[in-house]
């Protein structure tokens, strides 16, 4: 199972001082906004075993509204990672840039730069995702900033994507017209290549 950590949900609301108003051991410090989701990483830990769970949770955000990257994103960030180390978890899911980091503090982390630094500090496995193609994919795995790759999109729209990664064939494009609709329409109905080939 995977915790989501992420975005603009429940767990980086406390993690972000501009969300996180509280007074109380759950706010503050970076330690106090990042107990709510060590504690409850520990709770489902605890219950199924560690190793049946993972996080997915990292700076990425669309740097829009609340969620606009401070001096303390980093180093919350930072913070989080290394405790979460500490559980022996299944895996790490870390977005990459998700927005134009250039003129922000997380500025070091676009491009390659998100994986290339929580990979000192996280030391589970580490499962790269946003703005991935085959090559890049295999690059980071190769240099050993990344341990798998998550593919959202590109899935959806070639539903035969290993196959078609292994043969060189090309991708269809995802139609975000149809991506969270209320229909199966765009989610089920992409054909593999070797159908639209026969």
């Amino acid at each position: 199972m995977q915790i989501q950590g992420g975005y603009h949900y429940l767990f980086n609301q406390f993690l972000h001082p501009a969300t996180n108003r509280r007074t109380d051991e759950y706010g503050g410090s970076i330690a106090n906004r990042a107990r709510f989701l060590l504690e409850t990483v520990e709770a489902v830990a605890n219950a199924v075993g560690a190793g049946r769970v993972g996080v997915k949770t990292g700076p990425a955000t669309l740097e829009t509204g609340a969620f606009v990257s401070t001096d303390e994103t980093l180093p919350t960030f930072e913070y989080v990672m290394r405790r979460l180390s500490e559980f022996d978890l299944s895996h790490l899911l870390l977005m990459g840039a998700m927005a134009d980091l250039a003129n922000t503090p997380l500025a070091g982390l676009a491009d390659d730069g998100m994986f290339r630094h929580f990979r000192g500090l996280y030391s589970g496995n580490i499962v790269g995702n946003v703005g991935f193609d085959r090559d890049r994919g295999n690059r980071l795995i190769g240099e050993g900033l990344v341990d798998l790759v998550a593919f959202g999109r590109p899935f959806i729209a070639n539903p035969d994507l290993p196959a078609r990664f292994a043969a060189g064939w090309p991708l269809a494009e995802a139609d975000r017209a149809t991506i969270y609709t209320a229909t199966a329409r765009g989610y089920s109905d992409y054909p593999a290549f070797a159908m639209i080939d026969a």
